[in-house]
């Protein structure tokens, strides 16, 4: 039977056409943001460890696809194109992989910035704070070369310890910041926990002052714990090296490669990674770990070091 269609249906569809609309800027950018914030807030439990991150990259390339990118930006004014910029740098934070084109993405968008005018200090500064959280040191020189009458901060250099082993690579201050030491963590063996904090985080100081006010959960945090900060963590920041002097028992490390932590898919802080014989046992989430429970906040800590073997009354091991 041959198909018939209508007259009317040409008309019909370009009607339709024109009404499917394609949303603007503004409109991806506060979709996009919306779809993330749902994506965290069904986080889950403690123990969820799941990978968020294709789930990320799925919402960003739909609101933001490569064949649409450089139309959005062409006529975008001032301030939706900072929103943009901004977005897309707190989307590559929240990234868990290293995604050349999301990158090449906000260079795009910041190049278009500076053509017309409207890179002030601040958006400089952060595609150099960028650059250097993603290890890109010959393009944040490159800026500073191209900019110098902003205050971009170079970052230490950074030197190997002399004992360099196999393991997982973090950046340590010494010389009170002068320089970074590369040292390597081995998870492979042995009870251990990652914390992953930042020194102005004040969820993080409290969990600090708690640990410290018990002396059993001090005694096995010290001989256990490994004091992490993100790559997002700045290299310039002198708010580690004051923590580290005054808090030696609680010292940051700043990791050099995400790719080194797998496991690591969440780097809000405090967030604290239980590993045992090199895989991850548990997940503890935030500080109070459970702020709407009436139980003892360092419970859920105690029994994350019970599921890698330590318990209260143990004898701390040596790391």
């Amino acid at each position: 039977m041959r198909l018939t269609i209508p007259l009317w249906f040409p008309v019909f569809v370009l009607i339709a056409n024109a009404w499917a609309v394609e949303p603007n800027l503004s409109e991806r950018i506060d979709a996009f943001n919306r779809e993330v914030l749902g994506i965290l807030e069904t986080e889950g439990h403690d123990n969820d460890i799941r990978d968020h991150t294709p789930d990320f990259e799925q919402v960003y390339h739909r609101w933001f696809p490569e064949k649409a990118l450089s139309g959005l930006i062409a006529d975008a004014d001032k301030i939706r194109l900072h929103d943009l910029f901004v977005t897309m740098l707190d989307y590559l934070y929240w990234d868990n992989t290293d995604n050349r084109r999301d990158v090449r993405d906000a260079e795009t968008v910041f190049a278009v910035l500076e053509k017309k005018g409207w890179a002030d200090d601040k958006t400089v500064t952060d595609m150099h704070e960028f650059y250097v959280s993603e290890r890109m040191f010959d393009a944040a020189a490159a800026l500073r070369r191209k900019f110098p009458d902003v205050p971009l901060k170079a970052p230490p250099p950074i030197v190997d310890a002399h004992d360099v082993s196999e393991g997982r690579a973090v950046l340590a201050f010494a010389d009170g910041g002068a320089k970074l030491v590369r040292e390597r963590i081995d998870l492979s063996k042995g009870s251990h926990v990652v914390v992953i904090g930042h020194p102005k985080c004040h969820f993080t100081q409290n969990a600090v002052a708690a640990i410290s006010a018990d002396p059993e959960l001090s005694k096995a945090m010290a001989a256990h714990a490994i004091w992490l900060t993100g790559i997002d963590g700045s290299l310039t920041d002198e708010a580690f090296p004051e923590w580290n002097r005054a808090h030696p028992q609680y010292a940051y490390r700043i990791v050099e490669w995400r790719s080194d932590w797998p496991e690591i898919n969440y780097w809000g802080t405090p967030t604290f990674y239980f590993f045992k014989g090199g895989h991850l046992v548990r997940k503890i989430v935030g500080w109070p770990p459970h702020p709407d429970a009436d139980e003892d906040p360092k419970a859920p800590l105690w029994a994350g070091f019970k599921a890698i073997g330590v318990d209260e009354t143990a004898t701390a091991q040596a790391k």
